[in-house]
């Protein structure tokens, strides 16, 4: 009987086991644990998310004239202009004093952006808080506002749900063109296991904590943080578009995130 090479056969089984390794990795690839969101019970805001514009307001004048100043109605009589990074229900906590909201703007020609934060959803009754305007870029991509600390705004209160509206400002001579979107924020005082695990936590893991603990906008603002420091993350990206995508805003998550915002032009709080 003819006896095998011992080299032949430790090839084989160094094969065989490779093969093997690589059969076994692949459902662990395909079950890769996404960034999941899961959002709390309550109601949010009707209507819809995202800032559309009557034809011809903030539109950039390179679409018209690439269409020879004729485009479709049905393409351009309501053009999105705004979407804030928000779920569906255009409502979210926090468990930030001073937390950071996110929208996605478009290629605009507005004159300003403003936001302002007010302390009740309550129209009739509501006070403004919070106001700041800031100069656009022009760039299309993620822009984002974090509450300041050093003008007199106090900290949220814990359990108080505000109202927020961010608008572009087409004209500032006529703000009936504005082009707005509007949310709510509620903060909330983290549970003693959570805070634990908060405090325990690499940074690279809060986000999904605080995903799956439904605290949207820490979850956003904490990874967005993570992938400015780390702009060629490749986990930090397929993270952040796997949030995006649980609120159905995937089709933006590969848009830049723009350092355009967190200084106002004009900023004022009526907080005492």
């Amino acid at each position: 009987m003819q006896r095998r090479n011992p080299r032949i056969r430790f090839v084989n089984a160094f094969v065989s086991l490779g093969l093997g390794l690589l059969i076994c990795g692949l459902p662990a690839l395909s079950l890769a644990k996404k960034v999941s969101f899961n959002p709390p019970s309550g109601n949010g805001l009707p209507g819809r998310r995202e800032g559309a514009g009557i034809r011809g307001n903030c539109l950039p004048s390179s679409i018209g004239a690439s269409s020879g100043g004729s485009l479709q109605a049905a393409t351009l009589a309501k053009q999105v202009f705004v979407t804030p990074l928000i779920p569906e229900s255009r409502s979210g906590l926090t468990t930030s004093a001073h937390p950071t909201f996110f929208w996605h703007v478009e290629q605009n020609t507005s004159a300003t952006m403003e936001f302002v934060l007010y302390d009740r959803i309550d129209s009739a009754t509501r006070k403004e808080i919070y106001k700041t305007t800031f100069a656009p870029d022009g760039k299309p991509g993620v822009v984002s506002i974090r509450l300041p600390e050093t003008i007199g705004l106090e900290p949220l209160e814990i359990g108080k749900t505000y109202y927020w509206t961010f608008k572009l400002v087409c004209n500032t001579r006529d703000r009936s063109g504005d082009i707005r979107t509007e949310g709510l924020i509620q903060r909330v005082q983290p549970s003693s296991e959570l805070a634990t695990k908060l405090e325990e936590a690499a940074p690279r893991d809060r986000p999904a904590l605080y995903a799956t603990n439904g605290i949207w906008y820490d979850a956003l603002a904490s990874l967005a943080d993570l992938r400015r420091a780390k702009p060629d993350d490749l986990t930090l990206a397929k993270d952040w578009s796997d949030l995006l995508a649980a609120v159905k805003l995937g089709a933006i998550a590969q848009e830049p995130l723009i350092q355009c915002c967190q200084a106002g032009i004009n900023q004022s709080t009526s907080l005492k």
